[in-house]
Parts: C-alpha cells; structure tokens; sequence
C-alpha cells in the first residue's frame, strides 16, 4: 500500500542521513498516526493521508532547520562586550587601600625609631659590644647586692615583729568575766519563780574581791538580814523591810565560802605538766598566763618555784618550742628584775653614787615593789 511505501521510504532515508533528533523508530510512529486517537479530549483524523503528509511536512522543515545549523568553530571571533571605567575602577576601595598603606607605613616608622633608640641606648640588657667585664667582678658585685638586699630584708622582718609584739591587745578579760556573771545571774533569775532585783550588775566590788552573791542563794553579800518567823502565814506586815524573798520553812542554809589555802597551785601544775610535755601548751598559757593580770603572772610564778624549786620562763624555754619564746619573755618579763639586778650589782661593787642614783629615780610606792621584788629574788 501507499502508507507501507511511505513508511519504509522514510525508515530508509532516515537511517542512510543518520538524524540524532528524529524518532528512533519511525515504523511505531507510523503505526501510531494510523491507529485512532483514544484521547477524549481529541477527534480522530478524517484523511490518514493528510496527516501522513503533514507530518512528512514537518520532518522536512525541521531537517533543513538542524542542517543549516553551523558549528561553533565555524562562527567568527566576536570581540568582548564594552568595558565602562565607572565598573571597573573602585574608588572606595583604592581609598582604602591607600588608609591601610599609610598606617602600615606609620608602624614601621615608630618601629624603626623604638629599635634605633634601642641600639643607640647604652643599656645592659643589648650585648652588641665586644669588650666583657670579668665574670668574677660580675658574682662579686653580685653576692654583694644580694647580702644587702638580705639584710634589708631581714631589718625590716624584726621591725615589723618588733611593732607587733608590742601592740596591747585591746579584749579586757575582766569585762568578759563580768559580762559572763551578768549573764549567769539573769538566766538564773529568768529560771527561778522568785526574782531578786537588788543584785548589783556592775559586777565585782571596788573594795575587795569576790563576788557579790552568795553561794547558794544570790543574794548580794551584806544586804542579807535574816528572816524572821513570822507569828501568821496570812500577814506579811512584819516581814523586814529591804527583805527581797520571802520566808521558807525548809530553806537550806548557806554554806561557807570555801577559799583554797594556797592559791594557784592548779595554774602551777598545769604549767608543769607542760613543761614535762604531757599536754598540749596553748589552751594551758591561754587559761593560766595570757588571761592573767601580770601581778597573778607573777603570783604564778613564785609559787611555781616554791612548788618545784625551777624558774617557770626558763622550763617553759626548754620544753616549748621556738616560736612561744616571744611569748613566755612577754607574759612572764617583771619590770622591776632588771632594776633589782642593778641594785643588787651596785651593792655588790659597793658603788653608793650609782645606788642612791638608782633609788631617787623611783617614788614610794615603786621601791616597795622594789624591795618585795629583791627578797624574793634574794
């Protein structure tokens, strides 16, 4: 038939030409265009011959079109789009360019100034000369300088050590002492049915020592009058005035105040027991020597010797460490021992210039303490 000519033409003249954008198999697009369209949306062709010559048309046009393309190579060289000064030169970024050289070029400027002053400085830390000093003058002066700058040091360790060993504590352990039996007395009165109000909160006496309560009852000393029986429970007239508790029946009676026959034993065998080693040594110097007044430091020290025949600053020298030296010589110095070694040397040389000019230097009452000082020692 005239379509399977049609067909096999093509198929042949495609194949002798070699066309990269024609169908593969132009015999399936044959048969396609002779097959009814089973789109819907399309109408069937009413001359299958008109169509196969419309698409022949159509291969032809698109055959001359991809022959009449030329290659690449083939074309002529076109010259390259026009260039505009205002795209191609930035003016900011010269500007920029121009900053960052000028402050390159002014840190190499002072660069080389520091380094020239260096060079032209005599300084002993640049080694750009060739004469050397003898290294045994260089330790000489060396050793030197350092033992001066040791005994700098060391001066300047011992004044500080010096202001500190002589700085007063400023904690009065007496007033602690009071404030503690202020504060007894109150919690006792706080926990007692009956309050007694004329108890004195200055606490101890100028006159003498002790305290002012009584032992049992609280009442301050001398004030107490003794209750007298009274004939009625019911009256409360005859009561003494000045009275501050009322009257019991079943009161128990005072007891006497128990003074011990010497004083400071137990602070003298706590320090021995110290100087023996037995016990660690600071609660012991803090109860016994640094919260006494320096007459019990004293008192403490006689009877330490009438105890044990030793000097209590010499044992405690020996048998505590180095660092407590500072502090026994503090806490144990008497200020009238050199005076009355003095005098006792005077005597001895039989020099009664110097002793009468010894003793007219000193009131009364500093020669007492003198002369109690001297029979103790003597």
């Amino acid at each position: 038939s005239a379509v399977a000519k049609a067909t096999s033409d093509t198929e042949a003249a495609r194949q002798s030409r070699g066309c990269r954008n024609c169908p593969p198999n132009w015999a399936e697009t044959s048969r396609r265009l002779q097959q009814p369209a089973m789109d819907p949306v399309s109408f069937a062709s009413s001359s299958k011959l008109l169509e196969l010559r419309w698409a022949r048309e159509g291969h032809r046009r698109h055959r001359q079109k991809v022959s009449s393309i030329k290659h690449s190579q083939a074309l002529p060289s076109e010259p390259p789009p026009k260039s505009y000064p205002h795209l191609t030169v930035r003016l900011k970024k010269l500007q920029q360019e121009e900053e960052r050289n000028a402050e390159i070029d002014r840190e190499n400027r002072l660069l080389v100034e520091k380094l020239s002053g260096i060079i032209n400085k005599p300084s002993d830390r640049l080694d750009n000369w060739n004469a050397y000093e003898s290294a045994q003058l260089q330790i000489v002066h060396k050793a030197s300088e350092r033992r001066r700058r040791q005994r700098a040091l060391m001066r300047d360790n011992q004044a500080m050590s010096n202001r500190l060993l002589g700085i007063r504590s400023s904690y009065d352990h007496t007033e602690w002492e009071k404030d503690y039996k202020r504060h007894k007395h109150i919690k006792e009165m706080l926990d007692s049915t009956t309050k007694d109000y004329t108890f004195n909160t200055g606490g101890r006496r100028a006159g003498g020592g002790g305290s002012d309560l009584d032992s049992e009852r609280g009442e301050p000393r001398g004030r107490r009058i003794p209750s007298p029986m009274p004939s009625s429970l019911g009256s409360t007239s005859d009561l003494t005035e000045g009275h501050s508790k009322p009257w019991r029946a079943n009161a128990k009676q005072a007891k006497p105040r128990q003074v011990p026959q010497k004083l400071y034993d137990n602070e003298a065998r706590m320090l021995m027991k110290v100087c023996n080693k037995i016990v660690q040594p600071n609660e012991i110097l803090l109860k016994c020597l640094v919260k006494k007044s320096p007459k019990q430091r004293q008192a403490i020290r006689v009877r330490f010797r009438e105890l044990y025949d030793l000097d209590l600053e010499s044992q405690l020298k020996q048998s505590l460490p180095k660092e407590y030296r500072g502090l026994v010589e503090g806490l144990l110095h008497n200020p009238y021992l050199k005076v009355v070694t003095e005098i006792h040397a005077n005597i001895k040389d039989i020099d009664p210039f110097a002793l009468l000019t010894r003793c007219t230097q000193h009131d009364k009452a500093c020669l007492k303490k003198l002369l109690d000082v001297y029979k103790k020692r003597n």
